[in-house]
């Protein structure tokens, strides 16, 4: 590498060359990136860009900084016709507001981690701000063609987050034929958050799982003091350490919260751990 400062203006330049990412964390693929750093600029605006590349692998980033906003022009992980594109913006400076955008392409994390194989076509958006009361709403949608562990994948949803409240408007999850649904809110007395889980092939989610689950309740009140109701149902299950349950039920109902009394039963058939 080398570098130059000239008039005000300074430029710094890094080539890698042998770089093992796995020794950043023992999950990521034993790659070896090879390419070109640069941060440029003046006292007042920086700009940092890298091209890293080894065969189908490729990361380029394009970055500036400017008069308090820090700004992700690109960020892009690729291998292949597959890649990870995101862009974003944040204030430095109070109350810290920030966006960002991030779409997926036939994307297979598996090619960079140690997790199952996937393909993954999606779009998320984010904003929000970070000093407190900190707050962010999220869009997300997984589209058609995305699949993993072979299990066709999808959904969309939109969740605000903020100091000690939750809505979520809208947010659902396919997987394979497990589904997940939520809407409503949480963080007020007037509140209530409903859920519905829908698993009639756990095997879809993990090996080591099998059999059939689902529960259906609603949460709400606020955190320190929340309120809810809960029925779960399962039949022919199995999990790791050969644990077994032939069939379960259980219903709670704490709909005047937990200071006061509430209700709750049990039915388990068959089960076993070990053995």
């Amino acid at each position: 590498g080398g570098g130059r400062w000239d008039g005000g203006r300074f430029e710094l330049r890094l080539a890698t060359r042998g770089v093992r990412l796995d020794a950043l964390h023992g999950r990521l693929r034993p790659l070896r990136p090879a390419g070109e750093v640069t941060l440029a600029g003046t006292p007042a605006v920086q700009s940092l860009t890298a091209r890293l590349r080894e065969g189908p692998y490729a990361l380029n980033l394009e970055a500036r900084h400017e008069e308090g906003t820090l700004q992700v022009g690109q960020a892009i992980l690729s291998h292949g016709g597959a890649r990870l594109a995101a862009t974003g913006r944040v204030e430095l400076r109070a109350p810290k507001r920030f966006v960002a955008q991030g779409s997926l392409r036939d994307f297979d994390p598996s090619v960079f981690v140690e997790v199952p194989s996937a393909r993954i076509n999606a779009t998320l958006e984010a904003s929000g701000r970070i000093d407190a009361p900190w707050s962010m709403a999220l869009r997300y949608r997984i589209a058609a063609g995305s699949v993993f562990r072979s299990a066709v994948l999808a959904g969309e949803g939109e969740l605000r987050l903020g100091t000690h409240r939750l809505e979520i408007p809208h947010a659902s999850l396919l997987f394979g034929r497990n589904r997940l649904y939520a809407q409503g809110a949480f963080g007020n007395d007037q509140a209530q958050l409903r859920l519905s889980v829908s698993a009639p092939a756990l095997g879809q989610l993990d090996p080591r799982l099998a059999g059939s689950f689902s529960a259906d309740g609603w949460i709400g009140g606020r955190l320190n003091a929340p309120a809810f109701a809960l029925k779960i149902k399962g039949q022919a299950l199995r999990g790791p350490g050969n644990l077994t349950a032939e069939r379960l039920e259980m219903r709670v109902d704490a709909r005047r919260g937990l200071a006061e009394p509430m209700e709750a039963w049990a039915s388990v058939q068959g089960f076993a751990l070990g053995g």
